[in-house]
């Protein structure tokens, strides 16, 4: 992995959320253009598809197995409802550490077309409040 960035980005985000019950999300990359492959190669967005498994893969390590995704639905906001926004899930993981859920999501617009396709990678930390 070229740079270990997931654990500590999720460490920057477990002391801002601090006390607050609001998750804190940071944006660590985002595409934008194509997403369908032409003849003979890979999509171009494959970069970021890459960092998010990269993510995925060093926060199993750190944090542990990834969770039902449906145990945040009723604390995050665009998890476990139809999506009446502008943007929906397109990958997600979600992991556990005492009193805290961390995830990694990629988030797409509901109106993306495969030519003019738009991607943010998030990594986010929300307080289990159960």
């Amino acid at each position: 992995m070229p740079h270990p960035f997931a654990t500590q980005i999720m460490d920057e985000l477990l002391t801002e959320v601090g006390s607050g019950s609001g998750p804190r999300e940071r944006v660590i990359e985002e595409y934008s253009g194509s997403i369908a492959p032409g003849p003979g190669r890979p999509a171009p967005s494959r970069t970021i598809h890459e960092r998010a498994d990269a993510a995925v893969q060093e926060l199993r390590k750190t944090w542990g197995p990834t969770a039902s995704p449906h145990w945040v639905d009723a604390i995050l906001p665009g998890r476990g409802e139809p999506s009446d926004g502008p943007e929906f899930d397109c990958f997600f993981a979600l992991f556990r550490r005492e009193g805290f859920w961390g995830y990694v999501r990629m988030r797409a617009p509901e109106t993306d077309k495969p030519e003019t396709a738009y991607l943010r990678l998030i990594l986010g930390v929300v307080r289990d409040n159960h």
